[in-house]
């Protein structure tokens, strides 16, 4: 009986975990506020796990815009529309943020970069 707990344990916990991003290499420049860090967990976490739909979208502005590499998605439609492209046939992305910066920050936009982010997109 212990070793079928321990399985259903594992199958209940193990995919949460595999969920959650990791910033053991996260460095952060001075320009970057404390704030910053539990606001890019709660983003990426909503990224990372397809049970989320509006609650994602609830990071961006209306005309929000998030690029990931070539493919440039703006408003709320087109950028969960890209994360369902991202993560279809049972894939997983898990962000690895290492460097990360202020890009351009105004009254209405922050822009963050992450210099060397590794994201992973697996079966």
């Amino acid at each position: 009986m212990v070793n079928l707990l321990s399985a259903a344990y594992i199958a209940a916990v193990v995919p949460r975990i595999a969920l959650a991003v990791n910033f053991a290499d996260w460095a952060p420049t001075n320009d970057v506020p404390t704030q910053l860090k539990p606001f890019l967990q709660a983003l990426i976490d909503a990224a990372e796990d397809p049970a989320v739909i509006t609650g994602y979208t609830d990071y961006f502005t209306p005309d929000g815009r998030q690029t990931t590499l070539a493919t440039d998605c703006q408003g709320a439609a087109r950028i969960q529309a890209c994360k369902e492209g991202f993560l279809k046939d049972n894939r997983r992305i898990v962000h690895y943020p290492n460097t990360t910066s202020i890009f351009s920050n105004s009254e209405t936009e922050t822009a963050i970069a992450h210099s060397n982010t590794i994201g992973r997109n697996t079966l």
